[in-house]
């Protein structure tokens, strides 16, 4: 955060990264949205989505990596398998409801998801919260 220091790892340049990370992932949003209403297909609209991304995000990990290719072949099967399914499964409910939900209704949802997700990680594995 902006005025935290460098103490807990802080920096301008996480900053500027959180906010493009933010501007991207609005726009992401919004054309999803107008592309739903539009009448684009979910599966269609997630290849195209995907296809970019893999395009995009390959080769700046290949680049900034210094230790990418040293990935195990049992963590690339989970990467693949998180990727292929739980990611999959979230992001086309996510594009499927964009058509039929305010986009306000959704952006909170989206909100709320790390705020469920530590509640009940924290109910499960009984984690003391400091």
């Amino acid at each position: 955060m902006i005025g935290a220091g460098n103490t807990g790892g802080s920096t301008l340049y996480g900053d500027f990264l959180a906010l493009i990370n933010a501007i991207t992932w609005t726009f992401y949003f919004v054309s999803s949205k107008r592309r739903r209403v539009d009448g684009v297909d979910t599966w269609q609209f997630l290849f195209g989505v995907s296809v970019i991304q893999v395009c995009v995000v390959v080769p700046y990990a290949l680049i900034t990596s210094n230790d990418i290719l040293e990935i195990s072949w049992r963590d690339l099967g989970f990467l693949i398998a998180m990727t292929l399914f739980s990611g999959t499964i979230g992001h086309s409910f996510m594009l499927w409801a964009q058509k039929y939900v305010d986009a306000s209704v959704s952006s909170m949802i989206l909100l709320l998801g790390p705020v469920i997700s530590s509640t009940g990680a924290w109910l499960v594995y009984k984690q003391q919260i400091r």
